[in-house]
């Protein structure tokens, strides 16, 4: 295989970053994908091109990869909606799939995460899809990685004759796009969900899983109008967005199960109308992809993703079908799961049917049951896995679900451990439901096993709270301390244009960085809420009867400042940099990624101690400016 980031071998003094420990298989897999099989990611055959840090193009894209693989490690580390956030803006920032960078990506994302924190409690049953996401694309990596068949029939699909790096890439970014944005529809099913729960309220009945639409008292939520939203404003070829969407379902699946355009098209066309019990996600998931992709344009205002009057079709239909079926179309509205139970096995997704994304899809969206946050009434009382891991032996794959032994025999009776222990006739309902719509033999057949484990995982939570605190924005004016030399004292009198004057320039100055400096940035702010710990302050939107903190004493100043250095450190080490502080420039520093402050902390000149310190002068005065966020001091 060779140097499996051969650009840190011929420039860096480091060599190689070493690869971090792994906890599971799972991430072992993943890592793996990523450093051995991905190499070459996003290369340029212009062997002059400069990256935007000054050094060669190719070897910034080695470091993109080392940043994204670094990213992979702390979400599975940690699980937490933070480190998610690191791998929907890496998978961004490499493949643009919206357009440039995370900008393009931003409403998409934080609409379903904001949605999900802020109204989902009204629901009788939710469960997160923010981090599930993340998990879901990485255990599509695994399997991947884990599984030939699985590789053959993406390979197959796709053209690729064997497998390569391209042949890895490419999966790399199309599974990216089917797995992170699988659910962006959600919020949509929350409203739906939450009138149904208030209607069920009100006349005292339960909502359980043998309702009837006749039983469903009114009123319930449907989307009217939606041939607006449906229109493509530039069409010969097409009647709206449903049309695209059954003519594909119609070349794909037709023959397999017995259903004309005519009846697809009927089907997609009231989706929003007629759901009375259940508003399919993943309905809107697909028709919010479609629009976003139709309307990314070029720098000339043409259509980049999909030209109307050429032959060929938009070149992420795959991924865009596996996310509208994924939910309940394929398996309820097509009778597949009816057919299952009456022997017939011939509607059942396969590899053979060369749909390799939405078998894939399918498949992870139910693996993925484990570390989920719970939001619902009745979801929150509900004992579910805290981890899981995943193997490939004997053809097949292995499954393993982790219960928290510290509950013993209260997990042991609860419904999801029982559904995944063998019954008496050997049947285990956990596998045997995905298998009612999924060729399981395929993939080597599915064993599912539980333990019980101690729940000994770091959440790195803190008491600092907000729904509403941007990291994102707080990442760009962190750096707008180097670029548009922003402090604390010229930020506190701006007016309200300034401050959006000022915004722009921000995320101008923050997309010329390249990606490991703006993970960087987000790092530092994100780590805030945990050097706040350590002088006993916490951040909140909720009105408290603490001491507000209006500034830092010196001594304050000076531990938060020795946290920050140690964090940076630590960062620069995993990224393959290593202490030299003879260099002539920034140019020379980035490209043999040296540093001269990779030192302790008391070494360092006062002018690199107040670099750490500054940050935190200017997060008080952020926290109000975009948040309306109070500091507050526990105590003296």
């Amino acid at each position: 295989m060779g140097y499996e980031y051969p650009m840190f071998e011929r420039y860096a003094d480091g060599g190689e970053p070493k690869r971090e420990p792994a906890d599971t298989n799972l991430e072992k897999l993943c890592v793996d994908f990523i450093r051995e099989d991905c190499q070459r990611l996003n290369y340029s055959n212009e062997t002059e091109k400069r990256g935007k840090s000054g050094i060669p193009y190719n070897y910034e894209q080695d470091v993109n990869r080392l940043c994204f693989e670094r990213a992979i490690h702390r979400f599975l580390q940690s699980g937490t909606k933070e480190t998610a956030f690191d791998i929907y803006y890496c998978y961004s920032d490499l493949f643009s799939p919206f357009g440039r960078g995370y900008q393009a990506t931003r409403t998409l994302l934080e609409t379903l995460s904001d949605h999900e924190s802020n109204g989902s409690s009204l629901l009788m049953s939710h469960r997160d899809h923010y981090s599930h996401s993340v998990y879901v694309f990485l255990l599509g990596i695994a399997v991947y990685k884990g599984s030939a068949e699985m590789r053959h029939a993406y390979n197959k699909h796709f053209g690729f004759e064997e497998e390569s790096a391209e042949s890895c890439n490419h999966f790399l970014k199309n599974w990216g796009l089917t797995a992170l944005f699988h659910d962006i529809g959600y919020p949509f099913e929350i409203a739906h969900q939450q009138i149904k729960t208030l209607a069920y309220q009100l006349v005292g009945k339960q909502i359980g899983k043998k309702d009837r639409p006749w039983e469903c008292p009114p009123p319930f939520v449907s989307y009217g109008k939606m041939e607006q939203f449906t229109k493509i404003i530039e069409a010969e070829r097409y009647l709206d967005l449903n049309d695209i969407f059954a003519s594909e379902l119609s070349k794909r699946f037709g023959k397999k199960l017995g259903i004309g355009y005519e009846k697809f098209y009927d089907i997609l066309e009231h989706r929003a109308v007629d759901s009375v019990l259940y508003m399919d996600h993943a309905y809107f998931s697909g028709l919010l992809m479609l629009k976003r992709l139709l309307a990314v344009r070029d720098e000339d205002g043409k259509y980049t993703s999909y030209d109307f009057h050429a032959k060929e079709p938009l070149k992420e239909l795959d991924a865009l079908i596996a996310i509208l079926l994924h939910n309940s179309l394929y398996r309820f509205e097509f009778g597949v799961i009816g057919s299952f139970k009456s022997g017939d096995l011939s509607k059942r997704l396969s590899l053979k049917d060369e749909q390799p994304l939405c078998y894939l899809l399918m498949l992870c969206d139910e693996l993925q049951c484990w570390d989920r946050a719970t939001y619902g009434q009745n979801t929150r009382k509900q004992m579910s896995p805290f981890g899981a891991d995943i193997f490939f032996e004997n053809g097949g794959i292995q499954a393993v679900y982790w219960y928290d032994e510290l509950y013993g025999e209260r997990a042991k009776k609860s419904s999801a451990y029982q559904n995944m222990n063998p019954k008496a006739d050997g049947s285990i309902k956990f596998r045997d439901d995905i298998a009612e719509f999924l060729n399981l033999d395929d993939v080597g057949g599915l064993t599912v096993s539980t333990v019980l484990k101690k729940k000994d995982r770091i959440l790195k939570k803190y008491a600092s709270n907000s729904n509403y605190l941007n990291l994102y924005d707080f990442a760009l004016a962190l750096n707008g301390r180097y670029s548009s030399k922003l402090s604390a004292d010229t930020i506190e009198n701006l007016s309200d244009t300034q401050l959006i004057e000022l915004q722009t320039e921000l995320e101008r100055e923050f997309d010329k960085l390249p990606l490991e400096y703006k993970l960087s940035n987000l790092a530092q702010a994100r780590t805030y809420e945990v050097h706040l710990e350590k002088i006993n302050c916490f951040y909140s939107s909720v009105p408290m009867d603490y001491e507000i903190v209006t500034e830092f004493s010196e001594e304050e100043l000076g531990v938060l400042a020795f946290w920050e250095h140690d964090r940076w450190e630590e960062e620069k080490l995993s990224m393959g940099w290593i202490f030299d502080d003879n260099y002539k420039n920034k140019e020379e520093r980035e490209l043999r990624r040296v540093h001269g402050d990779l030192i302790a902390f008391g070494d360092l000149t006062q002018e690199a101690k107040d670099k750490d310190a500054e940050p935190m002068r200017l997060l008080l005065k952020l926290l109000n400016l975009y948040d309306g966020l109070r500091m507050y001091r526990l105590a003296r």
